[in-house]
């Protein structure tokens, strides 16, 4: 992969994670309450985690 290529998909990758983050911060702005926890917030919360992780593992390797 060149250089530009890595430049690219870097890019891109950091535009997922603010997406991704931004609906993580929404979510959990929306249940901030005390006890407005679900099992549905649980896993959704965890499924942007995982993305994010997903995302930090992908652009791990834009650097090995």
């Amino acid at each position: 992969m060149t250089q530009e290529e890595k430049a690219e998909r870097y890019d891109f990758l950091v535009r997922e994670g603010d997406k991704i983050q931004f609906q993580l911060s929404k979510l959990q702005s929306q249940n901030a309450g005390i006890n407005t926890q679900s099992d549905k917030y649980n896993v959704e919360v965890e499924k942007y985690r995982q993305g994010l992780l997903n995302l930090e593992n992908e652009m791990a390797k834009l650097f090995m």
